[in-house]
């Protein structure tokens, strides 16, 4: 779609000294004011003049004209006419910032739709004065929650050696050791427009940002989706971030990423119910737990069907690439944080990528795209390049 030169016998050496479009840079391209087209003309006629193949449409903090609106479409459209006139690629970008998903909060202001999460916090804490903040992810709490479980946890050694599930309706008559599980709803951020981040383990939230993203994009641009258009680009999808205590006798708040039919589907797959067995998600028993297992891997499933398989099949069907990069790829143990794995997520994306922050050389995110891309056929990795490098 994209790299049609891959199929023939031999790359000239003209093509190394003049490539086409789809070898060169592509910037992200800061939509940041007030849009007037004669502007983003000029200016992708720069992008020419300096050698660079296309731009990412990229909606920045600043943007004076309404994210999605009649009026940034019609700069859209203006923007790849130019491009094909230039000889450039026009790419997507399917987000008003990012973490991809709220489409600019339109989605959030459903709070049906809005990221959930689990509390876990020991028995009688005051939780108002509990952080329960994500700040690096901008989710805070809106104090709408439900009670889901309560338990009595026994720890030797720094291990759980023991634990029950206790009943909700009674109160613990000791209370030493009792810890109570909360479902909560993400509460408005500005970073969101005053809304929040979208409840990423439910397609029926990515169906709605499908809907005021995707489609929309095809209304006004659909005719070009392969060919000047070839793909769009996610940035950042997550749940919400796996948190750990410092120790294990710590008395301290923690978050997982949960939803409101968490336990019924997980119960569907495994046969089992999470919440009976939370604790020892949380503390170490000292052997290999099932339970733990089957909840990293139940979580993964489901962020990757609701987001990266649902976003992927839809690009597959209309004719564009899926392409960007996940949360916190940079090892194993922040991608199981944030998204489980991102080799799972690739399955869905028509051009696997990554983010290389910072001018870190990350070997094994690279190889993680470049394995996928192999075993999925796909023409070729993208890589996001020199952000935060000054």
């Amino acid at each position: 779609m994209l790299y049609k030169k891959r199929d023939e016998k031999t790359l000239t050496v003209e093509l190394f000294k003049n490539p086409t479009a789809e070898y060169r840079g592509t910037p992200f391209w800061a939509w940041n004011c007030k849009l007037e087209e004669a502007e983003l003309l000029r200016q992708i006629d720069v992008f020419k003049e300096m050698g660079l193949g296309g731009f990412h449409i990229h909606s920045r903090s600043g943007l004076a004209t309404s994210y999605m609106g009649d009026e940034f479409m019609q700069m859209a459209v203006a923007c790849n006419r130019h491009a094909i006139k230039n000889d450039m690629l026009c790419y997507l970008y399917d987000e008003d910032r990012w973490p991809s998903g709220a489409a600019g909060g339109v989605v959030t202001k459903d709070y049906a739709n809005r990221m959930q999460f689990l509390v876990l916090h020991p028995y009688g804490l005051d939780e108002s004065a509990a952080d329960v903040a994500d700040a690096a992810a901008r989710y805070v709490s809106s104090g709408k929650k439900t009670h889901l479980a309560r338990y009595r946890v026994k720890l030797e050694n720094g291990f759980l050696t023991e634990y029950e599930r206790l009943p909700l309706d009674e109160e613990p008559k000791n209370p030493e050791n009792v810890w109570d599980a909360f479902l909560e709803l993400c509460g408005d951020s500005a970073w969101f427009n005053n809304q929040a981040y979208v409840n990423t383990l439910d397609k029926k939230a990515i169906d709605l940002f499908i809907q005021e993203t995707h489609e929309k994009y095809k209304k006004w641009l659909g005719s070009e989706f392969g060919k000047s258009i070839p793909s769009i680009f996610t940035d950042e999808p997550q749940f919400s971030h796996k948190e750990t205590l410092p120790r294990s006798d710590a008395k301290e708040v923690l978050t997982m990423p949960f939803t409101n039919d968490f336990d019924e589907t997980f119960q569907n797959a495994h046969g089992l119910s999470i919440l009976d067995a939370l604790p020892e998600v949380v503390w170490d028993t000292g052997k290999p737990s099932k339970a733990r297992y089957l909840y990293h891997d139940h979580v993964c499933e489901r962020f990757t069907e609701a987001f990266a398989d649902n976003v992927g099949n839809w690009c597959e069907a209309n004719g564009i690439m899926l392409t960007g990069h996940m949360m916190h790829e940079s090892s194993l143990t922040s991608q199981t944080q944030a998204l489980g794995e991102t080799m799972r997520a690739y399955r869905s994306f028509q051009l696997p990528g990554i983010d290389m922050l910072c001018d870190y050389r990350e070997y094994s995110t690279a190889k993680q795209a470049q394995s996928a891309a192999r075993q999925y056929g796909r023409e070729g990795v993208l890589s996001e390049l020199y952000g935060v490098t000054n």
